[in-house]
């Protein structure tokens, strides 16, 4: 039995791994660890962990091509596209691969459209209208996406839509909530939401 890190699903090599994300306890056979297989659901899937040109003045991805000084060759430790909406945040922040700076002034091939939560932006909060007092009543809508939509509220599924639909959801309780939109592909999009009333 030994150390492997999550989510490359290999030995630690140091004691402050950065693409350690995860550290857990797996038994293996003759010293090989088996590493995480690729992950299907991303068509764009790299290996893992993807290799990148970072701009140290914005922080963002650069090819060979683009202008910056110093360029920065970086390593991102990919979590598989399915596990993303349970991830904590800091988790996913760890994952997520930085946007194109925009001083290579041109597209990249493997970036997607994406899904997208319509009428609701982070840190909404949804009171009843007026001095009524009951739970609010949201539509659900995204815009992008492939196949069926999932809905999910606090990593419970509360409905499933087809794209360019809109579904009406009552609350049944006031709080936090985090709101999730996941596609057949694997895409999502989320925010946190507070809900008044009752």
């Amino acid at each position: 039995m030994v150390q492997i890190c999550w989510p490359l699903g290999t030995a630690p090599s140091s004691k402050n791994d950065k693409l350690c994300h995860h550290r857990r306890k797996a038994w293996i056979l003759d010293g090989v660890i088996p590493p995480t297989l690729p992950d299907r659901m991303d068509k764009f899937w790299q290996k893992n962990p993807v290799q990148i040109l970072i701009n140290p003045a914005t922080g963002l991805r650069i090819d060979f091509d683009c202008p910056a000084q110093n360029p920065v060759m970086k390593k991102i430790a990919r979590w598989p596209k399915a596990a993303f909406p349970w991830l904590k945040p800091y988790l996913q922040a760890a994952s997520r691969i930085p946007k194109l700076d925009p001083d290579c002034k041109r597209p990249v091939s493997n970036e997607r459209e994406g899904i997208k939560i319509m009428g609701l932006e982070p840190h909404t909060i949804l009171r009843p209208p007026g001095s009524q007092t009951r739970l609010p009543e949201i539509s659900l809508s995204a815009q992008g996406g492939k196949g069926s939509l999932y809905w999910l509220l606090d990593d419970v599924l509360i409905a499933r839509t087809k794209i360019g639909t809109t579904y009406n959801y009552k609350f049944n309780r006031p709080g936090s909530f985090r709101l999730t939109v996941m596609d057949m592909a694997g895409d999502y999009d989320a925010v946190d939401i507070v809900v008044l009333g009752g």
